[in-house]
């Protein structure tokens, strides 16, 4: 679900749910977090031609984030957004 606020920030809700993932449950987190709007809208077109939705970008971007020194540092050291703090 998207929602749009008048500040050029979508909100983006992930349900909590539980999913069989190779034959295993998988608990999945309920979240929330704020995306540049323009990022948003051009990830969706994106998405639809590639075939690859938010929901799997998050989870190994958070995978690669944990297990990968370099990405690490590429993602500390990302400095292109600045729409607000946590960016």
């Amino acid at each position: 679900m998207q929602k749009e606020r008048g500040n050029g920030i979508s909100y983006i809700c992930i349900y909590n749910t539980n999913t069989n993932v190779m034959a295993n449950k998988a608990k999945l987190r309920l979240t929330s977090v704020k995306l540049v709007d323009h990022l948003f809208e051009d990830f969706k077109i994106s998405s639809i031609r590639h075939k690859f939705n938010l929901q799997k970008l998050v989870n190994r971007t958070i995978h690669l984030y944990l297990e990968d020194e370099e990405f690490r540092k590429q993602i500390h050291n990302h400095t292109d957004l600045a729409v607000s703090g946590s960016l």
